[in-house]
Formats: C-alpha cells, structure tokens, sequence
C-alpha cells in the first residue's frame, strides 16, 4: 500500500541521515557534533516514534486530494503539531527532527494527493 511504502522511504532517509558519519558540528554515529543535548540513540528513538506518522500525512493528502491548499494545510498541520508533541515527549523536550517532521509531513502529504489524483503511479 503507498502510505507503508511512503512511511518506510521517509523513516530510511532520516536513518540514512544519522547514519552518515562524520558529519562535523553534527550528530552522527560516532559523536554529538555541537549537540549536548542529544546523540545518535535520540535520534534513533525520535525516528521510531515519528515513523507512523508518515503514512498520517499520506492518507490525509489522499482524503483531501481534491481539496484547495489552503483548507488543506490546516489539517496537515494539526497532524504535524500531534508528531511534534510525541517527539518531543520521547525525546525529553528535545528538538531532534522539528525541520523533519515539517518537511516530511508536506512531500508525504503531496504524494498521497498525486497518487489519489492519478497524477503519480507508486
């Protein structure tokens, strides 16, 4: 089903990312960077309590794929507000993929309308 599919490529591309070592100032397999706050363990929690959401922001493109941008992203962003607060409770208040998450949260949203729109096959 495209949401797992869209879920799983999401959820490999932030482990690619904390998987990429080294990665100067960053937080990546072998050290903090600059972080204090955070190392490669958070990050790989905040991944795994992230990655259902995924496939939230897919389905919720599919179910408003006919609908204006503008009423759309109210939605999404409620969605998006609800991932951010389970992040942020894993991680202990820490801002591990806040960027991810908002980012995410649009590609996985529009490829679910693409799809229900019949303009991508997946």
């Amino acid at each position: 089903m495209l949401n797992d599919r869209v879920r799983l490529c999401a959820r490999n591309a932030l482990l690619r990312e904390i998987d990429l070592t080294p990665k100067p100032g960053l937080v990546d397999r072998n050290n903090n960077g600059s972080h204090t706050d955070m190392d490669y363990n958070l990050f790989c929690i905040s991944i795994e309590t992230i990655t259902p959401f995924f496939s939230i922001f897919c389905q919720y493109g599919r179910e408003t794929a006919f609908s204006v941008a503008h009423t759309t992203l109210p939605g999404l962003r409620k969605i998006g507000i609800k991932c951010e607060r389970q992040m942020l409770a894993a991680t202990g208040r820490v801002n591990t993929h806040k960027g991810a998450i908002f980012s995410l949260a649009l590609l996985c949203c529009s490829v679910g309308r693409l799809e229900a729109r019949g303009q991508i096959a997946i």
